[in-house]
C-alpha cells in the first residue's frame, strides 16, 4: 500500500487511526496502541456484524497487530502514513513485545486496516 498524506497533526492522525469504526459488515476497535517516532503500533479487534467478514461469522472477533509507518513530507509539511500487510517485509521492528501476548499466535498478523 502506498503513502497517504494529509494536513493534520500527529495527534489528529493517531486519533483517526485509533478511532472506532462500525460498518454494516464489521466493528473495528483499537484496544492498545504505542507511538514511536516513526510508527504507530496498534492491537485491533475486528468483530463481524453480519455475513462473513475476514472468515468470521457474525459476533466472532479477531485480534491483529497493525503497524502504520508515519513520516512528514518535507516539501509540503503534510503528515503521511502507510500500513503494512502480512505479505510485506516491514522495515520496522519496534513492535511492543507485550502486544504479542494480546494476540493469539495462530492469528498474529500485521494487517492492513485503514
Amino acid at each position: 500500500m502506498g503513502w497517504i498524506f494529509r494536513r493534520i497533526t500527529k495527534e489528529q492522525l493517531v486519533f483517526q487511526l485509533c478511532c472506532r469504526v462500525m460498518t454494516e459488515q464489521f466493528l473495528r476497535e483499537t484496544i492498545a496502541h504505542v507511538e514511536t517516532p516513526t510508527a504507530l503500533w496498534r492491537v485491533v479487534v475486528t468483530t463481524a456484524r453480519q455475513g462473513c467478514w475476514l472468515g468470521l461469522r457474525p459476533g466472532e472477533s479477531r485480534r491483529t497487530i497493525v503497524c502504520d509507518e508515519i513520516r512528514r513530507n518535507e516539501d509540503t509539511g503534510e503528515l503521511g502514513f502507510r500500513s503494512f500487510s502480512e505479505s510485506e517485509e516491514p522495515p520496522l521492528y519496534s513492535c511492543p513485545l507485550h502486544f504479542f501476548d494480546m494476540v493469539p499466535e495462530s492469528l498474529f498478523t500485521i494487517f492492513i486496516l485503514t
